[in-house]
């Protein structure tokens, strides 16, 4: 049977019942192999969503491509925001949509001023698609500038002003002159651990993020991060430089971080009162957020070190926390983070999903449709319209074969009155009728009607006073027609009488 996919995707998602065993798959074909199926069982409650968003660093060339093209609400977002840029008084001479769509140079896209706001903007575009998909959190974190989608996310900033924010902290790393190389280094360490591979740095390098239990992120001199990066590989441990010329959160940040601020008190507007039922965990303190986010704690957000594993541990610990984690960014860069803190909280968190919504390279999008699955097979309530999306209306498909029916467990329960019917043992009797369905054999009842037009030859048995002195409860039903009789018989089984009967008849 020759289908079209989108035919077959709305058929099996808005037609037909969704069950407690579940699976999905993500493709472009109905060639379909089986293997690429992902099984699951539904929760017994939907999934509490925690949104995470990534930081700078993870940008690549490209990153929004497939993400604009295939989805209408990405595409309106990014114009959206381009709208609000090029409406400052010193608009940028490029559009967020070409740099995201676009072959660029890698070295190009660890510019501040390109990094800060393509990340930012990539980062509301996807929440723009997951909105549409019903895709809503319970709470958000944010890594470093992550935040700026964040307070988004949870209603404390409108896209025209995140979008502000991001590309007015790039403008002020841009015109900010340093007198020597700097970067940003990530190392597979525990604070404790690093501390010893940073006295080399004459306090030139100092720990910028705490992201794990396991996991630091250098700030500082170049070269100094050069050479503890040259020593944490030779001991086994992880070390990778960032895609950032700049030391964020360290010392080396406060020229730009006061004219950052400038900035904004001078271009963009209040935060907003936040959106009901959605908190955010600040990084910058590493607790529930309680205070506004404002031009100074843009400032502060810039200049004091990262708090992300205090701010996650915190939202995940907290009552009716979120135990599906969504990352929003170019890719999963906080997924070994993540679970490291997900390991420190023991049986808890291996009860806690995480996944990424998007990935690097051609297939990036792939990310967010597994997104849409596993929430699915989860319990989540999610749009599958919106997911499966069509130009053309599509259309059900009648004859598609039913769900097969799994016969590997035995749910047949039969009552004693069914079996007795299924397994009776005697015919039915012309005067005491069949066994009372689910009586014991031990002391088992009949039943019979008597029916003239049923036993013929009962006309030829009348009951009369004297000859037959049976009673019966109505007198005047004996005659011709009518017969009342009651009484008892007994069988013998064996050398014992095992099985009595008493019974009532009435014949018309």
């Amino acid at each position: 049977m020759v289908v079209k996919l989108s035919n077959l995707a709305y058929t099996l998602s808005e037609r037909r019942t969704h069950h407690f065993h579940r699976a999905y798959v993500v493709t472009n074909s109905t060639n379909i192999n089986k293997g690429g199926f992902v099984f699951g069982k539904k929760s017994t409650k939907p999934p509490r969503i925690g949104f995470v968003f990534t930081g700078q660093g993870a940008q690549w060339p490209q990153m929004g491509k497939s993400l604009i093209q295939l989805f209408p609400a990405a595409a309106s977002m990014i114009s959206r925001l381009d709208r609000v840029l090029q409406g400052l008084p010193n608009p940028p001479p490029w559009s967020l949509l070409s740099e995201l769509r676009e072959p660029r140079e890698a070295v190009q896209l660890r510019l501040p001023e390109f990094s800060q706001p393509l990340v930012t903007a990539l980062q509301l575009a996807i929440l723009a698609v997951l909105e549409s998909w019903d895709v809503n959190p319970v709470a958000v974190v944010g890594h470093s500038s992550g935040e700026i989608a964040a307070a988004y996310a949870g209603g404390l900033l409108s896209p025209e002003e995140a979008i502000k924010i991001a590309y007015f902290r790039g403008q002020a790393c841009k015109i900010t002159e340093t007198s020597r190389p700097l970067g940003m280094l990530a190392a597979g360490l525990g604070p404790k651990d690093v501390i010893g591979y940073l006295s080399a740095s004459d306090g030139m390098v100092q720990i910028a993020c705490f992201n794990s239990p396991n996991s630091v992120t250098l700030s500082g001199d170049r070269s100094g991060l050069e050479r503890i990066k040259l020593h944490l590989s030779n001991d086994g441990h992880f070390a990778r430089m960032l895609q950032v010329d700049f030391a964020y959160h360290s010392n080396f940040m406060t020229g730009p971080a006061a004219s950052y601020k400038e900035m904004l008190q001078k271009h963009c507007q209040p935060p907003l009162q936040g959106r009901r039922g959605v908190e955010m965990f600040s990084s910058v303190t590493g607790t529930l957020l309680d205070r506004e986010c404002d031009h100074e704690y843009w400032k502060t957000n810039m200049t004091s070190p990262v708090l992300f594993d205090k701010a996650v541990t915190t939202m995940l610990n907290t009552t009716d926390g979120p135990d599906f984690l969504i990352e929003i960014g170019p890719s999963g860069a906080l997924a070994g983070p993540i679970g490291q803190i997900k390991n420190s909280l023991g049986d808890k968190g291996s009860e806690i999903q995480y996944c990424a919504a998007l990935a690097r390279g051609k297939d990036a999008i792939k990310a967010l449709f597994d997104v849409a699955g596993r929430l699915f097979v989860s319990g989540s309530p999610v749009n599958f319209s919106k997911v499966n999306e069509d130009q053309n209306l599509p259309s059900v498909i009648v004859d598609l074969p039913n769900y097969s029916w799994n016969h590997s467990t035995r749910y047949w329960h039969e009552s004693e009155s069914s079996k007795d019917w299924r397994f009776r043992k005697f015919p039915h009797h012309d005067l005491l009728g069949s066994k009372i369905l689910g009586t014991s054999w031990d002391f088992p009842s009949w039943k019979k009607n008597l029916r003239v037009e049923n036993l013929k030859w009962l006309k030829d048995h009348k009951a009369s006073g004297d000859q037959h002195p049976l009673s019966c409860a109505d007198p005047m039903a004996i005659d011709g027609r009518r017969h009342c009789i009651s009484g008892s018989g007994f069988y013998r089984h064996g050398h014992r009488s095992s099985i009595s009967s008493s019974s009532s008849y009435r014949s018309y």
